[in-house]
């Protein structure tokens, strides 16, 4: 599989509260200010829920990496 395809398979399928955070700070270079204006999420949790996405996609995606190797 091709890594930017099982990236974005991953973001994809983070649940709703996640993936339209973690798309906007990653994919449109937005603000945690930015994204808590357009969310209407206190920055506080803005902060958090990102923190949580990439703890959720980095263990998909090594889960999924080193699946395929073995």
């Amino acid at each position: 599989m091709e890594i930017g395809r099982i990236i974005l398979n991953a973001i994809d399928n983070l649940s709703g509260n996640y993936r339209e955070i973690i798309k906007l700070r990653l994919f449109e270079d937005a603000s945690y200010d930015t994204i808590s204006e357009i969310t209407n999420i206190p920055i506080g949790t803005v902060k958090s829920r990102i923190y949580r996405a990439r703890k959720i996609l980095q263990s998909r995606l090594n889960e999924k990496l080193f699946s395929e190797r073995v």
